[in-house]
């Protein structure tokens, strides 16, 4: 018997996710709003390449943020830089271990 090592991945529908983005940036520093929220739009859409982008432009702004680094974690993980994301969200923890 063969093993399936597929994961299922359930997509909000855009509305949603758009609302839920919304109100997600509006609680973080001006300075990185808009780029996360295309973060996460990429994020969303699959692509990224364009997500750490965006990210590493964030982290220019405010270094060691702790959701900048989460979700640069996530993508880079989502790239299979395994190494490198397990890097950064050791750091995550480190600055932060309540961070969900």
């Amino acid at each position: 018997m063969a093993e399936n090592n597929q994961f299922i991945t359930i997509k909000p529908q855009i509305n949603d996710f758009t609302k839920e983005v919304d109100a997600y940036v509006e609680q973080l520093p001006v300075v990185i709003r808009e780029q996360m929220r295309q973060a996460l739009y990429q994020e969303y859409e699959e692509n990224y390449a364009q997500e750490e982008a965006l990210c590493r432009e964030m982290l220019e702004k405010l270094p060691d943020h702790p959701e900048v680094l989460s979700l640069l974690g996530r993508c880079l993980f989502s790239q299979r830089k395994f190494a490198e994301a397990r890097e950064v969200l050791e750091k995550v923890l480190a600055i932060d271990p309540g961070l969900k």
